[in-house]
């Protein structure tokens, strides 16, 4: 007895071939839908990184507006600590004159006197005449022990007469900018000539 495969065969051909086609339609198939699954998935997430840079953006442009008001508030209060500052120059100078010469005052012993007293570019120039030279050491020395003044010197001292008085020239400036003597301090510093 014979057999014959042939139609067996190409049955089994077929049928092989189309469980292939089959398969290779079902891969192609999921591909497809893992590249569109994907897609979809990379597209939702760049739209939700736009949407967090958005809002970042936002908050960056509220940050930068509130810097620049922060800056303007830093601005008007540097403006007006130096409007304070001036404020309180002029009110510290503004009795300077009058603490000036009390000082002078306060340290002029007895039988001496001025005769000028000028300032120019921050410096005394201060003209007199004394009974004594012991006159003019006293006020020297006065001067000296003033907190108002320092950098005192001696420019000159003639003999006015023949009685041994005398005329005298001094050189002082203002100490450092600080509180004015106080009443009790002027009083301690004025010595009377002998």
């Amino acid at each position: 007895m014979s057999i014959n495969l042939l139609p067996w065969r190409e049955w089994e051909r077929k049928r092989l071939s189309r469980a292939f086609l089959v398969q290779l339609a079902a891969v192609a198939v999921a591909a497809i839908a893992t590249v569109l699954v994907s897609g979809s998935q990379v597209n939702a997430a760049t739209q939700r990184q736009l949407a967090r840079n958005a809002v970042i953006a936002e908050a960056l442009t509220t940050l930068e507006g509130e810097v620049a008001r922060v800056a303007a508030l830093f601005a008007e209060r540097d403006v007006l600590l130096a409007e304070g500052d001036a404020i309180e120059r002029m009110h510290g100078s503004r009795f300077l004159a009058a603490y000036t010469f009390s000082e002078l005052a306060a340290t002029m012993p007895a039988r001496v006197r001025y005769t000028s007293v000028t300032l120019a570019d921050g410096l005394f120039e201060a003209t007199g005449a004394a009974e004594s030279n012991k006159g003019v050491s006293a006020l020297m020395r006065n001067l000296d022990r003033s907190a108002w003044f320092e950098r005192l010197t001696l420019k000159g001292i003639e003999e006015d007469g023949g009685d041994g008085a005398v005329t005298f020239s001094l050189g002082f400036s203002h100490a450092p900018e600080g509180t004015p003597p106080s009443p009790r301090a002027r009083g301690g510093n004025s010595e009377a000539a002998g």
